[in-house]
């Protein structure tokens, strides 16, 4: 079974769902980012429209899709939904590109004694959730799938005789105003940031936290 076994009630009942759980729970419940490109326009309220066929399907089949399961895109769900009597509309992600590009730019990278070159943590970092956003995985990533991702990339891409340490640039690239970090309590987010923390103390703090791209990467 696949797209053209779903119904036009199935996508009203996804629909329901999203607005119930609101939407970063129902992304985060199902498997999914945040649309890139196409969005389901119903009734002044914008769904993603990968994660409602997801969904969708999976009323219809029992087996609800993740976004790894099956490609979105004009030819595939935003054609099911369009024949089903939706609107679909393709977003205009042009400022957003723009700021995100500046704020890479912008980027500030440390450089490590007697060495000229820039580290490549904060990039390679990025990168990666980059390709997690562009995967329409869900942004939103425990500390502990970012440290053992993000971890071999640091030690098979980045300068030799670096110290491949997550916990640098899971911290730091706050400062890129590309990057959050939640779970962690404000005054020692604070502090930490003021005080450039110990890795011991990324690593206890980082347990229970996740990163995320801001919506610039859209």
């Amino acid at each position: 079974m696949g797209l053209g076994d779903i119904r036009y009630e199935h996508v009203i009942a996804a629909t329901e769902e999203f607005r119930c759980l609101g939407r970063d729970e129902f992304l985060r419940t199902y498997g999914f980012g945040r649309a890139i490109s196409y969005e389901l326009v119903l009734d002044g309220r914008r769904y993603d429209s990968k994660a409602i066929a997801g969904v969708a399907h999976g009323y219809v089949t029992g087996v609800f899709w993740k976004a790894r399961d099956f490609s979105g895109g004009a030819a595939t769900v935003a054609r099911c939904l369009r024949e089903l009597g939706f609107v679909v509309e393709t977003g205009e992600p042009s400022s957003n590109r723009a700021a995100l590009l500046a704020r890479l730019r912008n980027l500030k990278v440390s450089r490590g004694p007697g060495n000229p070159a820039p580290s490549r943590h904060q990039p390679l970092s990025l990168l990666w959730a980059i390709s997690r956003a562009a995967d329409e995985r869900p942004r939103l990533t425990p500390w502990p799938t970012f440290r053992d991702e993000v971890g071999p990339l640091l030690v098979e891409f980045g300068l030799p005789d670096a110290k491949a340490t997550p916990e640098y640039p899971f911290w730091h690239l706050q400062g890129s105003e590309l990057w959050e970090v939640r779970g962690i309590p404000a005054e020692l987010a604070k502090q930490c940031l003021r005080l450039a923390p110990s890795t011991s103390t990324i690593r206890r703090q980082a347990s229970r936290s996740r990163p995320r791209i801001f919506s610039a990467i859209r």
